[in-house]
């Protein structure tokens, strides 16, 4: 019986921090779950949610889950690529910093105005004179990601990767996401630039959530 208590609270235990971990408190102690705060309806919400679900993911990759065969390049590779990599996979690429800026206010962050709980965009590119926006890669630091390294004592503020990557050679592990929300964003899914908004990125692959920066 003394067994199966302790079997039972360490159950508890182990569920309750998971949840603690899946769930984000954001300003006014407002909690903020894994598939964000979207208020669309059917099939378009479920969409959103599970495209939510994989943004918010907050596990670092282990060996076995890193694809080593994609690299910036291939990323950058012309021509429809909505089914060319798997989102189960992480990658690690090597990449010139173009750009650090904060991510718009997003469902997966529950709609939050705060710079603390938005998203981080790094934009990558091959070399300094690859710039047009035809040859950008967007990877994306997420506010839990951000929780995750201020516990290891790191500071991945907006302001801080700014300051510190910007126009630097980096290294960048993270997970794959094909983020559909922006296949009209793309010159890969459009071309011709002629659907949606003017296009500011080579594809919609991102590495989404980055789990670790190195700057060389």
């Amino acid at each position: 019986m003394k067994t199966l208590s302790i079997f039972v609270l360490t159950l508890i235990f182990s569920v309750g921090l998971t949840l603690a971990q899946d769930t984000l408190i954001i300003e006014n102690g407002k909690p903020c779950p894994p598939e964000g705060l979207v208020k669309a309806k059917g099939k378009k919400k479920e969409e959103l949610e599970k495209l939510n679900r994989l943004k918010n993911r907050y596990r670092f990759p282990e060996i076995e889950d890193i694809d080593t065969s994609i690299t910036l390049k291939s990323l950058l590779k012309e021509g429809d690529d909505r089914n060319r990599f798997n989102e189960n996979k992480a990658v690690i690429v090597n990449g010139y910093v173009y750009e650090v800026k904060m991510g718009s206010v997003e469902t997966c962050n529950c709609k939050s105005k705060s710079p603390q709980f938005r998203d981080t965009h790094i934009e990558l590119i091959l070399s300094t004179w690859d710039h047009e926006k035809e040859m950008r890669v967007i990877a994306e630091v997420t506010p839990r990601m951000r929780n995750q390294m201020a516990k290891r004592g790191v500071d991945w503020s907006t302001a801080k990767l700014k300051e510190t990557l910007t126009g630097k050679f980096v290294s960048i592990e993270g997970w794959l996401l094909l983020d559909a929300e922006h296949l009209n964003d793309a010159y890969n899914t459009d071309s011709l630039d002629i659907k949606g908004n003017t296009n500011w990125r080579a594809t919609a692959w991102e590495i989404h959530p980055v789990t670790e920066i190195r700057v060389y």
